[in-house]
């Protein structure tokens, strides 16, 4: 899926700053996708950038 959604990005123009993939907690606990798309200015780059480690999610 996430191939397929970059080619799509990619083929519109569209720069992907950060990808992730893999199994994460819901807030309902329900199987399934989800793709989240949003445009970043400066400041929420940074934040994005930014290192992470809870329970559910590590990143930078």
């Amino acid at each position: 899926m996430n191939r397929r959604a970059k080619q799509r990005l990619d083929a519109s123009g569209i720069n992907i700053h950060a990808a992730w993939v893999g199994h994460y907690c819901t807030s309902l606990e329900m199987t399934g996708a989800s793709i989240t798309l949003m445009h970043l200015d400066g400041e929420l780059t940074r934040m994005l950038d930014h290192p992470c480690d809870c329970a559910m999610f590590r990143a930078g």
